[in-house]
């Protein structure tokens, strides 16, 4: 019972052939991929809000007087931001609007002092 030599000969050249084809899809398949992300992460830039927008929604629901606990729950519906996020972000907000506010008020009331009159 002899090996007929022909028939390996052509299914060695056969199984190459299908190796160098799936090396092509594989290829492919990669670039492909690698088009989708690029796609994902220019989506993700263009639709996912900015801090400056989330900071200026936040301006606006004080500005029109909405209470306090509709803040974080807002940027959780608005812009799908975990709680714990939006939590946090508002009260760092509120804390540098307050700040911000004290150093105003008091730099118009004149309870500034100069570099000159603290020596």
């Amino acid at each position: 019972m002899g090996i007929d030599l022909d028939y390996f000969e052509k299914r060695v050249r056969s199984l190459e052939q299908a190796l160098h084809r799936l090396q092509h899809d594989l290829e492919d398949a990669h670039e492909i991929a690698g088009r989708i992300v690029e796609e994902y992460q220019q989506w993700v830039k263009s639709e996912t809000p900015g801090r400056e927008l989330i900071l200026r929604r936040l301006e606006e629901l004080i500005v029109r007087g909405s209470p306090r606990s509709v803040y974080a729950k807002t940027l959780v519906l608005e812009f799908g931001i975990s709680r714990t996020k939006s939590y946090q972000m508002v009260k760092d907000y509120l804390v540098e609007r307050d700040a911000a506010n004290a150093t105003q008020r008091a730099a118009l009331n004149g309870d500034v002092f100069s570099a000159s009159t603290l020596r």
